[in-house]
């Protein structure tokens, strides 16, 4: 059965989940049972599992029904530098299994799905603001999570590891978990190296200098090298599907993708992310160090905003533990701050996905299938 929508029957379409999703989110507010959270929390994710799973449009989705297309030829001719190794085996499952890409996307779904249900149920378990945090990770990714199969992947089993890191403090768990987010996409192999260093070895002093090299230096230094070394280093031994996260470039386009990093950034240089829990607010520093430099691996290279996608749930919790700092009185106050958020992201949502030439015409019209 397939699903079309019309261009405005799109638009209201996306509305509709979006507003409920956030009305739910409301409700779970001022619920105490664990059962009525849960199954508020999985409504929301579940209806996030639909669109996922079921669209036929999205960003890249040619690339990856292609892809999907020319498996048998893969299975006699296959690059690793042209589709990752555990995204091909699930290629190769699924199409001598099922043969439609359709049951790709339900488990890119459901990992997704999973992904949003856990950050939400930690968020409430932190006394967050979980309507911030949702508006924030849909407004800003979830029309690429849609389309980009390998990344979605990646990031939700990569937010899901993480959060049972932050709870279990498994160590070498943890670090496989990173292992098979990069057999997924490569672009997490980065992640795995920046939370080895910020969070498996134990380095809590000075972490505000380690913020400003992280961020600042380290960015600067790589742009550097590669623009003298660009040719040998980029154009020679990294294929065109990878080099543009390294491609040396600056443009306003590139700000533009991460900006809603920014205002986060600059409150952190302002007042800092003060906690009563001496380990929370190291946990918030690192962060943070991770964000300014993903931040800026984004303005200098092109491609590279795309690792933002693994801290953007963690960029949303940080919007949501600021959030908690104030003390609104009367409740309304609390009230006109979250719809002010909400609206101001929802506008960013619809400058850079609803009035793009390259991704508007990606994602609307919808059509689902199922």
């Amino acid at each position: 059965m397939e699903v079309v929508f019309s261009q405005n029957g799109t638009y209201l379409f996306y509305f509709v989940v979006y507003i409920f999703s956030i009305f739910l989110l409301g409700l779970s507010e001022n619920v105490k049972n664990k059962k009525g959270i849960y199954s508020l929390f999985f409504m929301v994710s579940f209806l996030l599992y639909i669109v996922v799973a079921y669209r036929t449009v999205g960003v890249d989705r040619e690339t990856y029904v292609e892809m999907f297309s020319y498996t048998e030829f893969y299975m006699h001719n296959y690059n690793f530098m042209v589709m990752e190794p555990l995204y091909f085996l699930l290629n190769i499952f699924v199409y001598y299994v099922f043969g439609d890409i359709l049951f790709i996307q339900v488990f890119q779904g459901i990992i997704y799905a999973v992904s949003v249900f856990k950050l939400l149920l930690f968020c409430r378990s932190k006394n967050c603001n979980t309507i911030i945090v949702y508006s924030f990770s849909i407004s800003t990714i979830f029309f690429y999570m849609m389309g980009l199969n390998r990344m979605c992947i990646a990031v939700g089993i990569f937010t899901i590891a993480f959060i049972n890191y932050l709870t279990k403090h498994n160590n070498i768990r943890f670090i496989m978990s990173l292992i098979l987010c990069s057999l997924f996409h490569y672009s997490a192999i980065l992640m795995l190296f920046l939370f080895i260093f910020l969070f498996i070895i134990k380095n809590n002093k000075r972490i505000k200098n380690l913020v400003l090299y992280m961020g600042y230096l380290v960015p600067i230094v790589l742009y550097a090298f590669l623009k003298i070394f660009q040719d040998v280093l980029v154009n020679r031994l990294l294929s065109t599907k990878y080099s543009g996260y390294v491609e040396v470039g600056f443009s306003i386009s590139n700000i533009i993708s991460v900006i809603y990093v920014l205002p986060i950034i600059i409150v952190y240089f302002l007042i800092g992310f003060k906690s009563e829990n001496e380990q929370e607010e190291i946990f918030l520093q690192k962060q943070m160090a991770i964000s300014i430099l993903t931040f800026h691996l984004s303005c200098f290279f092109v491609g590279a905003f795309r690792f933002n996608f693994y801290m953007n749930g963690w960029v949303a919790y940080m919007y949501a533990m600021l959030f908690k700092r104030f003390k609104f009185k009367p409740k309304a106050g609390k009230l006109l701050f979250e719809g002010l958020f909400v609206i101001l992201i929802t506008v960013y949502s619809i400058v850079v996905f609803f009035d793009s030439p390259f991704i508007t015409e990606k994602i609307v019209p919808l059509m689902l299938e199922f």
